[in-house]
């Protein structure tokens, strides 16, 4: 790619593959790189996961409640099961770190809905934070 072309360019989408990264960190610093949604939440669920199994393994107290919670912790609402909504709406009155963890993921996926630009700012100005129980709608 010449210099006149790189500088036409604005705005780049890619996935968080570390080649591509650094290519456009070498190659196009002052564009934008848009992340696909797909990676952004993979990587959520993965520090979901590696939260759950470290609960799991410190907190012999809520083993019981964690022993069967990946799935339903990493599906999105609208996809679980009956019996497995009725598990995440018991399993968000626990005192874990996971619950906090999962409130931003669902939080974040926030994100994704918003059809204007001002929205988006504010998320990205004030950050992503939990809800509490009362604000979830279950």
């Amino acid at each position: 790619m010449g210099k006149e072309r790189n500088l036409s360019i604005k705005y780049i989408c890619t996935d968080m593959w570390q080649p591509y990264l650094k290519v456009i960190k070498k190659k196009a610093p002052r564009d934008l790189n848009i992340l696909d949604r797909f990676h952004i939440m993979k990587k959520f669920n993965e520090a979901i996961d590696t939260i759950r199994r470290e609960e799991y393994r410190l907190n012999y107290q809520s083993q019981k409640y964690l022993k069967h919670s990946r799935w339903f912790l990493l599906k999105r609402e609208e996809n679980l099961t009956s019996k497995q909504f009725l598990k995440l709406k018991d399993f968000l009155k626990r005192d874990l770190k996971l619950i906090k963890a999962y409130l931003l993921k669902k939080d974040f996926l926030r994100f994704w809905d918003y059809k204007y630009k001002k929205s988006a700012e504010k998320l990205k100005k004030n950050g992503v934070h939990g809800q509490t129980e009362q604000n979830l709608v279950l």
